[in-house]
């Protein structure tokens, strides 16, 4: 099984949806990061625009949350804003999350924060792609 972790409605095709929201049309609820699901229940888990939604001193949580919902040899991709892209993506966020679909509990940060920096030592980089806007970094646990 694959989740799309925070993916609201929009999951990648062929993960299961997951969001913050609560909705009863989701298939799994986020809760303090914590999904509501068995332990080792996910091969694959994608976090796409997410990470720089979460404060940095909660990331270690968000990893110990990816290692308990992935089986062994589970992979993990992420992908987020570059640090390029940062102050542009924060405009947006501001825009879209306090203006056009008002989200006050959605945490925007006032500066980049280098997620691999927090990823656990059982995760290992598989491949990388960057451009001016985003990187997406596959993790496979070990």
């Amino acid at each position: 099984m694959k989740l799309d972790y925070g993916s609201g409605y929009n999951p990648k095709k062929g993960f299961k949806t997951s969001d913050f929201t609560g909705s009863p049309m989701l298939d799994f609820h986020i809760s303090d990061l914590r999904v509501n699901c068995d332990a080792a229940a996910f091969d694959e888990v994608n976090c796409r625009n997410v990470i720089h939604h979460i404060e940095s001193e909660k990331l270690p949580r968000l990893f110990d949350e990816f290692t308990r919902i992935l089986k062994p040899s589970g992979k993990l991709t992420i992908s987020d804003p570059a640090e390029d892209f940062f102050i542009q993506n924060k405009c947006l966020d501001v825009l879209w999350y306090r203006f056009v679909i008002p989200r006050p509990e959605i945490y925007i940060g006032n500066k980049f924060v280098d997620f691999e920096k927090f990823v656990p030592k059982n995760f290992v980089k598989k491949s990388e792609f960057r451009d001016h806007s985003n990187v997406e970094v596959v993790f496979k646990i070990v």
